[in-house]
């Protein structure tokens, strides 16, 4: 029997893998940065949770205080969008990058399908919500801009008539 098995990762990185059961390898501090009204976001902490990491939950709020155009936050992520991972020392800012590293840096969760066929399967799926995930996010992003929009406008004339209507029609 193998004491161990070499596997090559995507981005080229050798890890290694004991036949008994997988090498864990520790892992660094890691923050993650989003907020739960981005479908990305939590994707990314879902696969946080999976993989059983430990993460410090930074929230960004990217909606009405708009953290994410702060100058703490464009430091960590100049593209100025959510999410942001920080794992150690490395920055990761687009939740499929995000994915993919914490897959390779962790195979012996076994989150990401070693097998050619199985992976190409997950990775066909990934693509297909990738690119269906922006009708999603303009929808909540319409809903939650519809939602604000009501509660600035009750607050500044509550006895209106075209209020009455907002509510009859949200």
């Amino acid at each position: 029997m193998l004491s161990r098995i070499i596997s090559k990762t995507r981005n080229g990185a050798v890890t290694q893998l004991s036949a008994a059961g997988f090498a864990t390898t520790p892992s660094p501090e890691i923050h993650c940065y989003g907020t739960d009204t981005s479908i990305h976001t939590q994707v990314v902490k879902a696969t946080l949770s999976e993989l059983g990491l430990s993460f410090n939950k930074v929230p960004v709020d990217i909606d009405v205080k708009m953290n994410n155009y702060d100058e703490w936050y464009a430091k960590i992520n100049p593209e100025m969008t959510v999410p942001s991972l920080k794992y150690g020392d490395l920055t990761l800012v687009n939740s499929r990058e995000i994915i993919n590293h914490l897959c390779s840096e962790h195979p012996d969760k076994d989150l990401m399908p070693f097998d050619e066929s199985r992976r190409e399967k997950v990775e066909s799926y990934l693509q297909d919500f990738y690119a269906k995930s922006h009708y999603v996010t303009a929808v909540t992003q319409g809903r939650l801009q519809q939602q604000t929009f009501y509660k600035l406008y009750a607050s500044t004339r509550p006895a209106s008539t075209k209020l009455e209507q907002m509510k009859a029609n949200p």
